[in-house]
C-alpha cells in the first residue's frame, strides 16, 4: 500500500506545484523519487513531528495543500496538540499520513503500537480518517483526499478483491453469503488488514457476509447496510475506546436503530508483550477463533 501511495503522491507534485510532501526524517527508501522536488516540494524537517505539523498548517494557509508523513503513533499523538490548534481549528488542507498502524512495528514495543489513534483523531473536529484495507482500497481512496485528512497506511494487506461497493461511501463487499437473507445472517465489518482474520468462514454453510469501511464516516448507504442484518461483529486492530466499533455503535444509536452488534478490538491497557504482528494478535485473540465465537 504504501508504494502505491508513493506512486499517487509522486504523480500529484509532478502535476502540481502547490502539492507539498514533508516528512519527519523517515521513508527515504521509498522517497528515493521526490528527490528532485527537494526543498522545493519536498522537506525533511528532522525528528520534529510538532514542527512538521505546524509548518503544515503554515503552508496551506498560503494556498499549498500539504502531505505530512511519519510512521506509527509520531505523526498523530506526539503532535496532536499542533493539529488540534494549528490545523483543525484553522481548517487546512493537511493530510497527516501515517504508515506501520497497529502492531506493524509490535516488535520495537509499546511505544511503537499505533492502536489508540482512531480514538484520539475521532474526537477532533474537521478530520476525515481514511483507512484503506489493501491497495485497491488505497487506489480508491486517494483521489478523494481533501481537506483535514487522516490516512493510516497498515504495512500488510487483505488478500482479496471486492466484489462491488456502496456508492455513497468507502464501503467494500468482499463476500456476500446468497443462500441466507440479510435478516438471517451477520454482518462482518473491519477495517485495515485485520479483516484477514474473517477469511475462514468465508464460505456458503456460514450465514455471514463481510465488508470493509476504508473512510470511518457516516453515510445513508452505510446507515442501510446495517439495518438489513441480524447482527453486526466490528473487527479492528485498535483498542476498544473510541474506536471502530464505538463508531459503529454511536451511529446506530444516534439514529435509533436497535440492533445486536459485538466486537474484536484490543482492551484499553496497554500492550507489555513484544513480538511481530502476527505474534501479537494471537496472544491477544484478535484471531479467527475469537471471531468464530462471535458468529456462531
Amino acid at each position: 500500500m504504501r508504494n502505491l501511495f508513493v506512486q499517487k503522491l509522486h504523480k500529484l507534485i509532478t502535476n502540481d506545484p502547490r502539492v507539498i510532501l514533508l516528512t519527519a526524517d523517515l521513508g527515504f527508501g521509498a522517497f528515493e523519487c521526490f528527490e528532485p522536488y527537494r526543498n522545493k516540494q519536498y522537506f525533511n524537517v528532522g525528528i520534529c513531528e510538532q514542527l512538521m505539523a505546524s509548518m503544515a498548517a503554515g503552508l496551506s494557509l498560503e494556498g499549498f495543500k500539504v502531505f505530512i508523513y511519519s510512521i506509527g503513533i509520531f505523526p498523530s499523538l506526539r503532535c496532536l496538540e499542533q493539529i488540534r490548534n494549528d490545523i483543525s481549528y484553522h481548517d487546512c488542507t493537511v493530510t497527516i499520513v501515517t504508515t506501520g498502524v497497529g502492531f506493524s512495528y509490535g516488535s520495537l514495543g509499546m511505544t511503537h503500537h499505533c492502536v489508540q489513534d482512531i480514538g484520539v483523531i475521532r474526537s477532533i473536529p474537521n478530520i476525515d480518517i481514511f483507512t484503506p484495507s489493501n491497495s485497491y482500497e488505497m487506489n480508491e481512496v486517494f483521489n478523494d483526499i481533501d481537506g483535514i485528512s487522516y490516512l493510516r497506511i497498515d504495512k500488510s494487506e487483505l488478500d482479496l478483491i471486492p466484489k462491488n461497493r456502496l456508492s455513497d461511501s468507502f464501503c467494500f463487499c468482499y463476500f456476500q453469503n446468497d443462500k441466507f437473507e440479510e435478516k438471517e445472517k451477520t454482518l462482518i465489518l473491519s477495517h485495515g488488514s485485520i479483516g484477514s482474520i474473517s477469511f475462514p468462514f468465508l464460505k456458503n454453510k456460514f450465514k455471514i457476509d463481510f465488508y470493509t469501511l476504508a473512510c470511518i464516516k457516516e453515510s445513508k448507504g452505510l446507515l442501510d447496510l446495517c439495518k438489513k442484518y441480524k447482527k453486526i461483529v466490528t473487527i479492528e486492530e485498535h483498542s476498544e475506546v473510541n474506536g471502530f466499533f464505538c463508531f459503529v455503535s454511536s451511529m446506530l444509536a444516534k439514529h435509533k436503530i436497535l440492533k445486536e452488534i459485538d466486537f474484536i478490538a484490543l482492551p484499553e491497557n496497554h500492550v507489555s508483550i513484544v513480538g511481530d504482528q502476527n505474534y501479537l494478535r494471537e496472544e491477544l485473540k484478535l484471531n479467527s477463533e475469537a471471531l468464530y465465537s462471535k458468529i456462531i
